[in-house]
């Protein structure tokens, strides 16, 4: 079928699918296209007024790496790891920052202010020896850059450089500080949160 056609087919069984383990109403499940039918911008427009655009930057890349759960009733999801759903969040917040304020960024900076506590810890003493030789320490901090360092290969150097895009702006001091705004979080806590995810993605470029 081609890429319209398809979503057409598989969106409403998808949707009552999961529904029925989340105990959402179906209409609430988005349904979101990427791969093949995605545009060369990473964004898909919906047929076939193409009216609706929808950015996929991520997409395929969270599925390439995603975790495969297992429902009752032999259902089976696949779930996206941390450092692809950061990758999805930014590009989310991006997408709706002015139309759904704080949706996505409270979200985001849970996964940045708790990624070390996410089963990160003994990984990161192992492979990661030199976050915890800083001058200053911050367990936080520290646990940004490893999240940084599992981003990186995950997205290469063009989606590192994607990211930056949407994040220098919003770690700089002067900057507009809209993403640290509405994540919740004190302000400058937020802003420097960004900006050592910032300083890590731009050493692996």
């Amino acid at each position: 079928m081609a890429g319209g056609d398809a979503v057409t087919a598989c969106g409403p069984t998808f949707a009552s699918t999961v529904a029925k383990y989340a105990g959402v109403d179906p209409s609430h499940i988005d349904i979101v296209p990427f791969g093949g039918i995605e545009r060369a911008d990473r964004t898909f427009a919906w047929p076939s007024e193409h009216s609706t655009v929808f950015e996929c930057f991520g997409m395929a890349e969270a599925f390439a790496v995603s975790i495969t759960v297992r429902l009752p009733d032999a259902v089976e999801l696949r779930v996206a790891p941390i450092e692809a759903q950061v990758v999805l969040k930014l590009s989310a917040w991006q997408d709706r920052k002015h139309t759904h304020p704080g949706r996505d960024a409270r979200d985001l900076m849970l996964f940045l202010g708790r990624y070390m506590d996410c089963g990160n810890f003994d990984r990161a003493a192992s492979e990661h020896q030199d976050l915890f030789e800083a001058e200053h320490f911050d367990y936080a901090e520290a646990g940004v850059r490893m999240l940084a360092r599992d981003i990186a290969p995950l997205i290469g150097r063009a989606g590192i450089g994607r990211l930056l895009t949407i994040l220098i702006p919003e770690a700089d001091e002067a900057g507009p500080l809209l993403l640290a705004q509405q994540s919740g979080l004190d302000r400058e806590h937020a802003r420097r949160l960004l900006a050592v995810l910032c300083d890590e993605l731009a050493s692996g470029m």
